[in-house]
C-alpha cells in the first residue's frame, strides 16, 4: 500500500479576534499521496487558504493533527514549497538571482547553484530572460519565476495558493499548461487551491470540494482529464460530455 506524504486527521482551525471566535475549518481529514495533483475547490471563505497554510506549517491546527510522513508539521520547511497569487519577487534581483536565492543563502557550491538554476530556467522557458528584472516581466513570467524559486529546492510537495488568479485568460491557460508539464515530467506532488471549477477539472487528478461556514469537505472526485489532454493533442476537454456534467455537478454541490 502507498504511504501518504501528508495526512490531515480531523483538523479544525479557530481564529480569535476581538473576543470573537471564528471557526475557519473543521473535521478535515485528507491524505495526499506521491504523484497526486490535488485541487481544492470552494467558495470564498470556505477555508481553502487556511488548509494550505496548515499544511505549509504557517498555521497550527486548533484540533486534530497534520503530519508529513507521520511527523507533526509545526513550522515551514523546504520540503514543502509554496507559491502564492502574488509572485513576491525581490525587485533588486534579476530572474536568475531570484531563482537561485535560497541556494545562495544555504551557501551551496557555486557549480551546483549554476547547474540547478540553469535547469530551472530551461524548465520554465525563461532562459533568454535570465538577466531581466521583475519590473521588466509580464505577470505570467513573474509567476514562472516564482514557481522556479520554489521548485529549485526540489520540494516533496508543492503548495499553490490561487497562483493564476490575477492573470488574464490567455496567460492563465499558458500557466496551466506549464504546470501540467511540470507535474507530468517530474512526477511531482502538487496541492492547489482555486475557485475556478474549469481550472480544477483541467489540472487535478483529485478534486476536493469544500463548503463555507465553517469549511468542511463535502465531496471528492478522482479524475483524469489532465491525462486525456496530455495524450491527445486533438482532445477538447470543454466539449467532453463527462467534463460538462462534472462541472455542473460541482456547481450544484457548491451552491
Amino acid at each position: 500500500m502507498r504511504e501518504p506524504i501528508i495526512s490531515l486527521n480531523n483538523v479544525g482551525k479557530t481564529f480569535s479576534r476581538s473576543n470573537q471566535e471564528t471557526v475557519a475549518v473543521k473535521n478535515i481529514s485528507l491524505d495526499i499521496y506521491p504523484g497526486d495533483f490535488v485541487v481544492v475547490l470552494g467558495p470564498s471563505g470556505c477555508g481553502k487558504s487556511t488548509l494550505l497554510n496548515i499544511i505549509a506549517g504557517y498555521l497550527t491546527p486548533s484540533e486534530g493533527s497534520c503530519t508529513m510522513h507521520g511527523e507533526e508539521i509545526v513550522k515551514p520547511d523546504a520540503s514543502r514549497g509554496v507559491v502564492f497569487q502574488s509572485a513576491n519577487l525581490y525587485p533588486w534581483f534579476n530572474v536568475k538571482q531570484n531563482i537561485s536565492f535560497s541556494l545562495r543563502m544555504k551557501k551551496e557550491d557555486k557549480k551546483s547553484i549554476e547547474t540547478k538554476t540553469q535547469g530551472m530556467l530551461d524548465e520554465i522557458l525563461l532562459t533568454d530572460y535570465a538577466k531581466y528584472y521583475p519590473h521588466e516581466l509580464s505577470g505570467g513570467m513573474r509567476q514562472r519565476v516564482s514557481l522556479a524559486r520554489s521548485l529549485i529546492n526540489d520540494p516533496e510537495l508543492l503548495l499553490l495558493d490561487e497562483p493564476f488568479g490575477a492573470l488574464d485568460a490567455l496567460t492563465r491557460l499558458s500557466m496551466q499548461t506549464l504546470l501540467l508539464e511540470l507535474w507530468n515530467d517530474k512526477k511531482r506532488t502538487l496541492f492547489l487551491i482555486t475557485h475556478d471549477i474549469e481550472e480544477a477539472l483541467v489540472l487535478a487528478s483529485r478534486i476536493i470540494v469544500m463548503k463555507k461556514g465553517p469549511g468542511e469537505i463535502i465531496s471528492s472526485f478522482d479524475i483524469d482529464f489532465n491525462k486525456r489532454i496530455e495524450n491527445d493533442p486533438e482532445y477538447r476537454v470543454n466539449l467532453d460530455p463527462e467534463f460538462i456534467k462534472m462541472k455542473n455537478d460541482i456547481i450544484d454541490l457548491i451552491r
